[in-house]
C-alpha cells in the first residue's frame, strides 16, 4: 500500500511554502527591488544556498519515501516497523524545515519592508483569473483523491473473498477516508497560513516553527491512521490476497 503517493495528493509533494519556492522568478524580483548591490548580491547568494538545500533534501526524501513504500507492501513488516521507517523520512523533513527557517530569518534581516513588498507584490496579487485557477487546482486535487480512494477501495473489495473480512476492511477504510478528507481541508488552511507569512518581515523563529509544526503533526497523525488501516488489511487477508492487492495498487499508481 503506497503511503507516500497517497500523502502526496493530500499534502502536496513537499508541503513546504517559503519565499524561494512561493515567489515565481524570485531572483529577477530581488534584482529589480534591491538597489544596494552588496545586499542584493548577499540575498541572491542566500537564495542559491536555499535552493541547493531543497535539491539535497528532495533527493534524500525521494530515497526514504521509496523505502517506506517498499516496506509498506511487505506483509512481514509490522506497522510498528513501518512507522519507524516513516519517522526517518519525517525527521529528514523536520531538518529541512529547520534550515528553511534559518534561511528565512537571514533573508528578512537583509531586506527592508518596502523591498519585501516589491519582491512579493506580484505573488500576493490575486486576480479573478488567479482565483478561478486556484479553485480549479483544488478541485483537481480533490477529484484525483476521490478517484484514488475509490479505486483503492474497489481493489480491496475485489481481492478479499471472505464477506466478513471484506466488510471489516471496508469499514476501516471508510473511517480512514473520512479522516483523509479532513486532513486535506486542514492542510489547505495551513498552506494559506504559510503563504501569509510572506508578508511578515518581522516573523520570529517561534512563529515560523509553529506554522510548520502544525503540518508536521498532521502528517504524523496521518501516518498512524494509515498504519491502523494497514493492520486491518493484513489481519483480514490471506497472503495471496495481500500480494494481489499490492500488485494492483502499484499498477494503479503507475498509470
Amino acid at each position: 500500500m503506497l503511503l507516500g503517493l497517497l500523502f502526496a495528493m493530500i499534502f502536496g509533494a513537499g508541503g513546504e511554502s517559503e519565499f524561494a519556492t512561493s515567489i515565481p522568478n524570485i531572483q529577477k524580483e530581488v534584482k529589480q527591488n534591491i538597489v544596494d548591490k552588496e545586499r542584493r548580491d548577499s540575498v541572491l547568494e542566500l537564495i542559491k544556498d536555499y535552493e541547493d538545500a531543497i535539491k539535497v533534501y528532495e533527493k534524500e526524501t525521494d530515497r526514504l519515501q521509496e523505502k517506506v513504500n517498499e516496506v509498506s507492501g511487505s506483509r512481514e513488516v509490522s506497522s510498528e516497523q513501518l512507522l519507524t521507517q516513516y519517522d526517518e523520512y519525517h525527521q529528514a523533513r523536520i531538518s529541512l524545515i529547520s534550515s528553511l527557517i534559518d534561511y528565512r530569518l537571514m533573508f528578512q534581516q537583509q531586506i527592508t519592508d518596502r523591498e519585501l513588498l516589491g519582491v512579493i507584490e506580484n505573488t500576493i496579487k490575486t486576480t479573478s483569473q488567479d482565483k478561478i485557477k486556484q479553485q480549479e487546482q483544488q478541485e483537481n486535487t480533490e477529484d484525483n483523491l476521490n478517484l484514488s480512494l475509490n479505486e483503492i477501495l474497489e481493489i480491496l473489495k475485489r481481492n478479499i473473498k471472505d464477506p466478513d473480512m471484506s466488510k471489516r476492511v471496508t469499514e476501516s477504510f471508510l473511517d480512514f477516508e473520512r479522516t483523509m478528507y479532513d486532513y486535506l481541508d486542514t492542510s489547505r488552511d495551513m498552506d494559506e497560513e504559510r503563504k501569509a507569512m510572506l508578508l511578515n518581515i518581522n516573523a520570529t523563529k517561534q512563529q515560523l516553527e509553529a506554522v510548520y509544526e502544525q503540518s508536521n503533526l498532521l502528517r504524523h497523525k496521518a501516518a498512524r491512521d494509515f498504519a491502523v488501516l494497514r493492520d486491518q488489511v493484513i489481519t483480514n487477508t490471506t497472503e495471496k490476497e495481500w500480494k494481489a492487492i499490492n500488485k494492483e495498487l502499484k499498477a494503479f499508481f503507475k498509470s
